[in-house]
């Protein structure tokens, strides 16, 4: 909670454009929810891809009006193959 304070203020401040979230799940974005002045975050950065869909999370970040931005490792887990 302290470090999303820091950036509100700095979004507030004009020191930023936007702020968003990385690898928060349904129940860390409810919990920010709780206790954060400046909602939503513009985007949650999570794993996401056929073989991890995320669905449940895609469908609460639309519906909160987050901006959900997928990644997926290349080349595989060990980084081996990239």
């Amino acid at each position: 909670a302290e470090t999303w304070r820091a950036m509100e203020d700095a979004l507030r401040e004009g020191k930023v454009r936007s702020i968003g979230v990385s690898n928060f799940t349904i129940q860390h974005l409810e919990t920010l929810k709780q206790s954060a002045t400046i909602w939503p975050p513009a985007v949650n950065q999570v794993e996401c891809h056929p073989l991890y869909p995320q669905e449940e999370l895609r469908q609460y970040c639309e519906k909160e009006g987050i901006l959900l931005q997928a990644y997926a490792a290349l080349g595989g887990q060990d980084g081996t193959k990239a």
